[in-house]
This record gives C-alpha cells, sequence and structure tokens, in this order.
C-alpha cells in the first residue's frame, strides 16, 4: 500500500487548507520494562482533496510536522501546540486555530466565574449557531462569506471586546485570565475563518480523525 499512500499524502499536500493534531500512543520498547509515548499525526485534506493520512512519530518533537509539511502552501488548522510555529515563519503557511479550543477553556473556568464566562459563552453559542446555518442550507462559499461577515464578525468584535475588558480584572494565573490569555494571544489566527467561506470556525474535524486511535 506504500505507493497508494504517498499519492494520497501528495494530494492532501496540494490543499489549500489542512487540519491537523496529534495524539499519543503507546509504543512497545523491548528490554526497557514500559512502553514509550509516540504519537499519531492526522492530516485532513480540503474539500477537493477529501483524504485523511496518517503521520507516525516517536515524539511530539516540531520535527514530525515541520518535515510532513515541508513543501505545503495554504492555511493550517491547528491547536496552538508551539511546535507548528516554525511552520507559521514562512509566509506560504497560514496560521488558523481552534475555537473550540479557546472555547473550552472559557467553559471549564466557569466554576469560578459563572456570570462572567456566561457572556462569552452565549457569544459563542450564536457564532456556532450561524455555523449551523450555513451546514444546513448548505450554502456555497461566496454566501458563507456574505454571512460570516453579516453575522459573525459583530459577534467576533464584541467578543474581542470582553476579552480585553477581563483582562484588566483578572489574575493571568487563574483558571479565566489563562482562557483569556490563550484567546487574546491567538485572536488574529481565531477570527481568520470569518474573513472566508471556506475555513472552518474550528479544528474538530482532525479531532475527530485521532478518535479511532484511542478507541
Amino acid at each position: 500500500l506504500a505507493a497508494l499512500v504517498a499519492v494520497m499524502i501528495a494530494l492532501v499536500l496540494q490543499s489549500r487548507k489542512i487540519h491537523t493534531d496529534d495524539t499519543p500512543v503507546r509504543l512497545l520498547a523491548p528490554g526497557e520494562g514500559k512502553t514509550r509515548t509516540a504519537r499519531f499525526w492526522p492530516y485532513v485534506g480540503d474539500d477537493a482533496h477529501p483524504f485523511i493520512v496518517f503521520d507516525f512519530t516517536l515524539d511530539r518533537k516540531r520535527t514530525g510536522p515541520v518535515a510532513f509539511l515541508k513543501s505545503f502552501k495554504g492555511y493550517l488548522q491547528v491547536d496552538a501546540f508551539a511546535g507548528y510555529d516554525e511552520l507559521f515563519k514562512s509566509p506560504d503557511v497560514i496560521e488558523v486555530a481552534c475555537n473550540s479550543h479557546a472555547r473550552r477553556k472559557i467553559f471549564e473556568a466557569r466554576d469560578t466565574h459563572p456570570e462572567t464566562t456566561d457572556t462569552a459563552l452565549e457569544l459563542y453559542r450564536a457564532l456556532y449557531a450561524i455555523e449551523a446555518v450555513a451546514r444546513d442550507l448548505k450554502l456555497g462559499e461566496e454566501q458563507i462569506l456574505e454571512l460570516r461577515q453579516k453575522q459573525s464578525v459583530p459577534l467576533l468584535d464584541k467578543l474581542h471586546g470582553w476579552l480585553l475588558e477581563q483582562r484588566t480584572k483578572l489574575l493571568p494565573k487563574e483558571p479565566l485570565g489563562m482562557a483569556v490569555g490563550y484567546a487574546l494571544n491567538n485572536w488574529k489566527a481565531l477570527r481568520l475563518y470569518a474573513d472566508t467561506g471556506f475555513l472552518d470556525i474550528d479544528n474538530n474535524i482532525s479531532e475527530n480523525a485521532v478518535r479511532p486511535v484511542a478507541l
């Protein structure tokens, strides 16, 4: 199957956007008395290159994705793992962040700031509802872009204002302070999807791709 896999990889790398993530897997290490932690990395192509290919590495160092994506030019949707930063030094690779990650961090801080987090979570509910409408109506790229510009951008602006306001009130190391810091540090990449009709609001596609590894 090596020849077939090589073709699939070549096609995925032609995508204008790729989703990727990583997941740990236990690797037998004979003679060591324990297993090592290795990694699987899924690379999900776009609609014109609808393949998912996996890379395997012995560790989580940046050398894995950097080597795999060395010829890629386009949008790369990832979490905030610093190992991808080397790729974003090139103007040919544009970072797209995951709003699901940003929302989750705010959600996990709700126990300490229930009323405060409700504002942000409600904005995220509205943003995701817009994406659901686009899917249900099977809108084209131009229609999705128009919808996002009219409805999503104002909500994103409100969310950004909320984040800036909270940063002045919170300690950086408390749970909500860390969630706010994460979102602001990645804000450009978090809102980028709304300026297109083909990028996704989050990186859930690649998270779903690694689920079979866990199963």
